[in-house]
């Protein structure tokens, strides 16, 4: 599990560092998922330029961020 910097407010809230611990291991297992490259793909869509086109299926939009990144080809998020 990769390290995250995080800014939690209110800090002092929980001043025992066990719980401290604990609720960024928390925090980091919620957005390991939510970092996925399947929900990258649900929410993004490719528009490529170059082509005339966009790509909203998530196999396609894999496919695409995999390959060597190429001009006037963007990551759109659908939101």
């Amino acid at each position: 599990m990769r390290e995250r910097e995080l800014i939690i407010v209110g800090e002092n809230l929980v001043p025992d560092k066990q719980q401290r611990a604990h609720n960024f291991r928390c925090i980091s297992k919620l957005l390991l998922h939510a970092e996925s490259m399947d929900a990258f793909c649900t929410a993004n869509e490719i528009i490529d330029v170059n082509k005339y086109r966009h790509f909203r299926k998530k196999h396609l939009v894999q496919k695409i961020m995999s390959d060597n990144r190429k001009p006037f080809v963007f990551v759109v998020n659908k939101n």
